[in-house]
């Protein structure tokens, strides 16, 4: 930043240092600067500090430029000034007076070169007062807060966090009022935005949510109306009817990157190792790659993206979301890609950036002043003072992705819809209609095998399709349809439509205007909506003879995936059965899908795919839709794990591609009337492992947070008269509070206090960080049957199986041992002993593990030499015993074997639910994570086993906090 200054760059605004100054004071000494303006009406305002001598100071180019590049112009000045003295001189003739010129120049030469020694020695005091004075600043942001002010903001804190209403906060202020000397809460909103310094931009917007008047619409001479419901823009006295707000995000951006314990959680986007072989974050993907060597439009300097730690990478969330009445917002939302994937789901890091409130159907209009903000923020940047490095540097941030339902998308990027003939925004495949059986049905579908018996009159240019070879589009060839469509809007609209439904675009969308958004790479396919709440939606409904558009005409009912209803009420049985046998880390508790009362959400349908589907389908499901469900779930597996090599990529688009042609085998059938089996999902699922390699992996682009961010957001409304406004101004506080926080180094205070552990002990690292929880007791340890195995365990560890080794081992055991009740994995389900086992009604039983252990390969070959072989075990956990021997720290489990079988998916189950091997002493180190049991209602065998994912990043689907 000081080279920015010293360059001839923009210092700080005046809001910005106002804004750092007003932080650093104290309530006595804003009361004492009111106090004097008021005393002196005609004292001159403060001083803009935009205006500063130093711009005035020519240094030299851009912020890039150093020393060198100065020193060089500096030399040019001197021989201009040296070629001015010779031809000034031109007529002396002697040899003196010519030497006496050299000389002259000589002298200005040196002249420049102390000012430039100067300059250099100007820049380093000024880079180093500056640094001085922001350190300072953020030395003291803390401290600037009073006591008075952390109440208040605690409080502020625990409304919004709670949702407690106006009328709760009035009474706690009353009831609490001896104890605390809180304000009013209209004083209380007031200072948090002082503290906070939030800069928001309000427009005038449709009473109905059409749209806002910005940009070309803003004048309200200009634009009385809205465009699309011709609604009034103001009432009869001239006041807005509705209003969209607009928050810049480069205030919390700011704060986060000048906060020191922050600034370095966000270097991870930084210090990010990039592997060639294998995909584990966007930012091993191709979009972030080329952007970074892409220079950034409309600078001279050359610099590129993200060519420093404190240029971030932003996701844009949107999506609509339902109140009452039929009212509605949607929220407009930032993903930081900076943080690590751990931090950067969590709702609490969402940063808010508008609400629309309605329905908008220009949403183009509500875009524009955030796209404004960020083309700015990305070209130009704004200062900050830099906690890791010390100096004063320019901040960004730039959008690369966006992540929203197929609705979403399709309002952001301008698109048609599945609606028209070449809808799909990834490829230019047309789709085709059944003009004969549906003849008023305008939906096309797109396949990859064309009906047999379609009317080709009808569709004379669609072909069929090979999924391995289909026409991706491009960035610049997405641009290039889109101008096509806005030169057709100058025509009839006939032509308009016609241009418009081939390409399946309206016009160019304001977001492709955004530096870094590539309109085909920047929206990856997504996850949760195209498979689970679509695909395997649909799929359920056509195993249960309930799909939509489907009559009995194209053979509904008697179908080879079909299943009865009756059998259908029996997995929903077996699927209640398993809530007592399911720990809660594999999920909530799955609603009988039998029951029409209830609506799967996309986690349910997660879990069902992942660990119900396999055990209770089995053997009631037709072999043949058994099978596609079983392949799909093989290819979310590999969609959604951590570390995706690049090399399965390739045989994942093969194998979807192949699960493409199934289903439309199984389910379409090759005729015209089934085309509605085939939904616009299904065509969109052969462009997922393209959005991996090309955007981001699917953990990334997944939208559970926003789905929970605005679950959690609906709460906070207080009005049903306006609740959009309403909503828009709760997110407004949100944002102040993460500024507050992260501005005066107040995590510490604003943060969720860690469960209350006093009792753990925390064990040495196996492959996870495990913890003992309570309960704990200490026991005797007498001869006997626990005694021996443990002896035996320790023999076995130490290899020594002779019978005297054994005796000295039982003769230094200790003769009290503490037993715990429950060991944590931080990555996996809490494990339980069979006897902590929650007997109430809603417990679960955690007390069945995964272990392994050494076998003999050849064991049931006398003759053949012992090779020893790792084996995987299951069994149910009796004790979790702690003890000292021979001064080291022995943990070891007390568990019953039980057998188990895998079937050719690799799924686990039990032979026999009762049938219990001899129990044995296991090390802790070797318990591989719990496992949860599915009853599968078949006579002569045992539950179901499922085991947690290995390699794949669950989504967190509780609703973590928005501040905490």
């Amino acid at each position: 930043m000081a080279e920015h200054l010293l360059a001839g760059g923009a210092l700080p605004s005046s809001s910005d240092i106002e804004s750092d100054s007003q932080d650093s004071s104290s309530d006595s000494n804003d009361s004492d600067l009111q106090a004097q303006a008021r005393a002196s009406p005609t004292a001159s305002p403060p001083r803009d500090r935009s205006q500063s001598p130093l711009q005035n100071m020519d240094f030299g180019g851009g912020e890039e430029q150093g020393v060198q590049t100065r020193r060089a112009r500096a030399n040019e000045r001197a021989k201009d000034r040296a070629a001015g003295v010779e031809e000034h001189n031109g007529d002396l003739s002697s040899d003196e007076e010519g030497n006496e010129g050299l000389s002259g120049d000589d002298e200005e030469q040196e002249e420049d070169e102390e000012r430039m020694k100067s300059l250099e020695d100007l820049e380093v005091m000024i880079e180093a007062t500056l640094g001085e004075f922001f350190a300072s600043i953020q030395r003291n942001r803390s401290s600037s807060l009073t006591k008075e002010d952390i109440i208040e903001i605690k409080s502020f804190v625990f409304m919004q966090e709670s949702s407690l209403s106006t009328r709760d906060y009035q009474l706690m202020r009353h009831l609490f009022k001896e104890e605390l000397e809180l304000q009013t809460l209209y004083l209380l909103r007031d200072r948090i935005a002082f503290l906070a310094n939030v800069q928001k931009l309000t427009f005038d917007a449709c009473f109905n949510g059409c749209m806002a008047f910005t940009g070309k619409y803003a004048d309200r001479k200009v634009t009385k109306r809205c465009l699309e419901c011709k609604e009034l823009r103001l009432d009869a006295k001239g006041n807005r009817r509705g209003v969209f707000v607009v928050i810049d995000p480069k205030a919390v951006i700011k704060a986060q990157l000048e906060n020191l314990e922050r600034a370095r959680l966000l270097n991870y986007q930084a210090d990010f190792e990039f592997e060639p072989d294998f995909i584990t974050d966007v930012f091993s993907c191709d979009l972030y790659r080329d952007l970074k060597k892409t220079e950034i439009p409309d600078r001279d300097d050359g610099l590129k993206f993200f060519a420093t730690p404190e240029h971030i990478a932003l996701s844009f969330l949107t999506d609509g979301v339902g109140l009452w009445r039929k009212k509605g917002v949607w929220p407009f939302l930032a993903l930081n890609l900076a943080l690590p994937p751990t931090d950067r789901n969590k709702t609490s890091e969402v940063i808010v950036l508008g609400a629309a409130s309605g329905h908008p159907k220009i949403m183009d209009t509500f875009l524009e002043p955030i796209v404004d903000l960020a083309t700015d923020a990305t070209i130009n940047g704004f200062p900050m003072f830099s906690p890791i490095s010390k100096k004063v540097v320019t901040g960004r941030y730039s959008f690369i992705l966006a992540s929203a339902d197929s609705r979403a998308m399709e309002a952001i990027m301008r698109g048609r819809g599945a609606n028209c003939i070449g809808g799909c925004p990834k490829c230019t495949i047309r789709g085709v209609r059944d003009v004969v059986g549906a003849p008023t049905s305008t939906t096309p579908y797109r396949v990859c095998t064309l009906p047999t018996d379609l009317d080709r009159r009808e569709f004379p240019e669609n072909t069929d399709t090979d999924p391995l070879k289909l026409d991706l589009r491009t960035h610049h060839s997405y641009l290039a349809d889109a101008k096509a469509v806005d030169g057709a809007a100058t025509g009839t609209q006939a032509q308009y439509e016609a241009v418009a439904s081939a390409f399946g675009i309206n016009g160019t969308p304001i977001i492709s205007k955004l530096p870094g958004i590539d309109m085909v790479r920047s929206f990856p396919a997504e996850y949760l909506h195209i498979i689970l709440l679509n695909i395997l939606k649909n799929m359920t409904r056509l195993w249960i003879r309930k799909f939509p558009g489907l009559g009995e005409e194209a053979g509904q009912g008697d179908e080879e995936y079909e299943i009865d209803e009756k059998v259908w009420a029996d997995i929903g049985r077996l699927i209640v059965l398993a809530h007592s046998k399911v720990p809660a880390e594999f999920g909530k508790p799955l609603p009988n899908p039998a029951d029409e009362k209830y609506e799967w959400t996309g986690e349910d349908y997660s879990n069902f795919l992942l660990y119900y589907g396999p055990h209770v389908l089995k053997y009631r499901l037709p072999t043949k839709a058994y099978r596609l469900f079983m392949d799909l779930r093989k290819i979310v597996i590999i969609l959604i794990s951590q570390r995706i090599k690049r090399t399965e990529l390739a045989q994942l688009e093969l194998d979807l591609a192949q699960w493409v042609k199934d289903w439309e085998a199984l389910f379409y059938q090759y005729k015209a009337s089934r085309l509605p089996t085939v939904p616009s999902t299904i065509h969109g699922s052969l462009h997922l492992t393209k959005g991996i390699e090309q955007s981001c992996p699917m953990t990334v682009n997944a939208s559970w947070v926003l789905e929970r961010f605005c679950d959690v957001a609906v709460k906070l409304v207080g009005s049903k008269r306006h609740p959009g406004e309403n909503l828009t101004m709760q997110l407004i506080h949100l944002e102040e509070i993460k500024i507050i926080k992260f501005r005066h180094n107040l995590q510490s205070i604003l943060s969720l206090p860690l469960p209350n552990r006093k009792h753990d002990l925390p064990l040495h690292e196996f492959d996870l960080l495990s913890t003992l929880m309570p309960p704990r007791k200490m026991i005797s340890f007498p001869d006997g049957r626990l005694r021996q195995l443990i002896v035996d365990q320790i023999a076995r560890s130490e290899n020594t199986l002779d019978t005297a080794a054994k005796n000295r081992i039982k003769k230094d055991l200790p003769t009290t041992v503490q037993s715990w009740g429950k060991l944590e994995f931080d990555a996996g389900p809490i494990i339980e002993t069979r006897d902590g086992i929650d007997k109430r009604a809603g417990g679960r039983d955690r007390s069945f593990i995964r272990f392994v252990q050494l076998a003999d390969k050849n064991w049931d070959d006398v003759d053949a030499p012992a090779e020893e072989v790792t084996e995987e075990v299951f069994a149910q956990v009796t004790h979790l015993f702690l003890f000292e021997f021979r001064k080291q720290t022995k943990t070891l489990a007390i568990v019953e074997p039980i057998l188990h079988m895998r079937d050719e998916d690799g799924i686990a189950s039990l032979l026999n639910n009762k049938q219990f091997q001899a129990p044995v002493a296991i090390e802790m180190a070797a318990i591989e994570c719990g496992v949860s049991r599915h009853p599968r209602g078949l006579v002569g065998r045992g539950d179901g086993i499922s085991e947690p994912i290995k390699g794949v990043i669950r989504p967190s689907f509780g609703n973590d906090g928005l501040l905490l």
